[in-house]
């Protein structure tokens, strides 16, 4: 049986290309009574942090959780974007990028250090639009350069996020998916 996983629309992703993409990758979309949940997101901090109702009461739930991009910045505690909280699974405060051109866009390496999301990558190139990042961790398990080194992939428990859109990235973003569905089917 297909997984049932719930695509997070709080109006600020780009949710129609991430739920194809994770049909492609074997999984149910579904409204309610899911296994696993997405959280996609572009555009600015304060804006999503807002609307996140629906993600802190799918973390509580303490399924699978990815968050994509913007979604990935929420997990943490607070931006230095605006003023708002994030979710705060993960400590920390993200921060504009150094680099003298933002954004960060285009196709770019991901160094993955022992993360579930991973397995079966064989050329890990992926997607990024971003200016700010996610602070170091204990629980980063990708980094990436681009003028620094930052922290592209972070796995804590059930909860995962990346930095770039696996649902722009080709194959090594299918297989992600694909992994990240595994994760969801075996966590039942």
């Amino acid at each position: 049986m297909k997984p049932r996983i719930r695509v997070l629309d709080a109006g600020y992703g780009n949710v129609f290309s991430v739920r194809q993409a994770l049909l492609k990758a074997g999984a149910r979309i579904v409204e309610e009574g899911e296994d696993g949940v997405v959280l996609p997101g572009v555009g600015a901090f304060d804006t999503a942090a807002g609307k996140l109702a629906q993600a802190k009461e799918a973390l509580e739930d303490k399924k699978p959780f990815l968050g994509i991009c913007l979604g990935m910045q929420l997990l943490f505690q607070r931006s230095k974007e605006g003023q708002a909280n994030g979710l705060g699974v993960l400590k920390g405060t993200v921060r504009k990028m150094k680099n003298k051109t933002l954004p960060h866009m285009g196709w770019n390496t991901v160094e993955f250090e022992d993360s579930r999301l991973a397995e079966g990558i064989e050329k890990p190139w992926f997607y990024f639009v971003h200016s700010f990042a996610c602070p170091q961790s204990r629980f980063v398990n990708g980094w990436t350069e681009y003028g620094q080194r930052f922290a592209s992939v972070v796995e804590k428990e059930n909860v995962f996020g990346v930095q770039f859109h696996p649902e722009k990235s080709g194959q090594s973003g299918a297989t992600l998916l694909e992994n990240f569905v595994e994760v969801v089917r075996q966590w039942k």
